[in-house]
């Protein structure tokens, strides 16, 4: 069979439109080596974790048959629909706050995009930051909207919707905290939407053995690889590379990769760091109800004042989680 008649046979669908953990309509398959080998039957859904695998490999594209076109677009719309019911009906959200959780899946989608790649391009950050300045318009003086911000979420193990969380979250907690200019929202959400980027080309054999030097090493590393591969992108400032940089950083010292404490932290990567902690804690605990994951998240942000978190910062976030979640 030639090439040609093999591109007639399968057809391609870019990662970003597959929902994790969602059952497919059809088989997919993986070109590898020009061949198609199924990888999935239908009715089996792709875990969080198999999301970031391959993105660590740079898979941008799984394939169908081509037959199964009609049928999986279909799905594709009803999954995404899907989604962002679910969050709507999580984060109890308004009617006129729907449009919310429909950007919200758009990132999504142009996350996985840009993280699938081989390389950051320029054009996939800019294609972002126009979503980004669009979100932002969408909550920036609106009150409702802004303690909607916080509920936000989707918990689960793909690095996509950890990214998007914590850069909700982020937002959130920069408004809390008296940020109001939409440029420095949109710094702070690009900023958490990359602060992982680093993270998402360790190779999966160093992910999966957390008690290896080589993993203690890699993770260590990666907000500074973060940084060199986001340097190369001009239409990055340099708010957003500090907050990639410095958003493993502890206000007592205790971080990481320079150790640096205090003021030093530049004062948005103390946001994204508090809210990333807020979220790796809720997706630790998804056994308990979602009120009790909030409050252990809560007790975590209280317990390590002044050690990993900014104390000055702490307590206004916790007020303002708390009256978003009406605890």
């Amino acid at each position: 069979m030639s090439n040609d008649q093999k591109l007639l046979k399968y057809a391609p669908i870019p990662i970003g439109k597959l929902q994790p953990d969602c059952p497919l309509p059809a088989n997919i398959y993986l070109n590898i080596a020009g061949k198609y080998i199924q990888f999935k039957h239908a009715g089996d859904a792709l875990s969080g974790d198999k999301y970031n695998y391959f993105l660590s490999k740079n898979l941008e594209n799984i394939f169908i048959k081509a037959d199964d076109l009609e049928a999986f677009s279909n799905w594709i719309l009803n999954a995404r629909q899907l989604a962002v019911d679910q969050i709507v009906a999580q984060a109890k959200l308004e009617k006129a706050q729907v449009v919310l959780a429909e950007k919200r899946e758009k990132i999504k989608e142009k996350v996985y995009e840009t993280f699938a790649k081989e390389e950051l391009t320029s054009e996939n950050v800019q294609i972002i930051k126009s979503q980004v300045e669009d979100f932002i318009g969408e909550v920036s003086g609106k009150k409702a909207n802004q303690l909607a911000l916080a509920r936000l979420l989707k918990i689960s193990d793909a690095i996509a919707d950890h990214s998007i969380n914590v850069a909700n979250l982020s937002v959130f907690m920069g408004m809390v905290l008296g940020n109001s200019s939409p440029l420095v929202l949109e710094n702070i959400y690009l900023g958490a939407l990359l602060h992982d980027y680093g993270k998402i080309k360790i190779p999966t054999n160093v992910l999966e053995n957390p008690q290896s030097a080589q993993y203690t090493s890699a993770i260590r590393l990666h907000p500074e690889k973060g940084v060199v591969i986001i340097s190369q992108m001009e239409n990055v400032n340099d708010h957003v590379k500090t907050i990639v940089l410095q958003h493993h950083e502890q206000f007592g010292g205790n971080g990481y990769p320079h150790g640096i404490s205090g003021d030093d932290i530049y004062g948005l990567a103390r946001i994204v760091n508090i809210a990333n902690i807020f979220d790796n804690t809720l997706a630790a605990n998804l056994r308990m109800a979602p009120n009790e994951r909030v409050k252990k998240a809560i007790k975590i942000l209280e317990y390590d004042r002044g050690k990993q978190f900014d104390p000055a910062m702490v307590g206004p976030i916790v007020i303002a989680l708390k009256k978003s979640y009406k605890l």
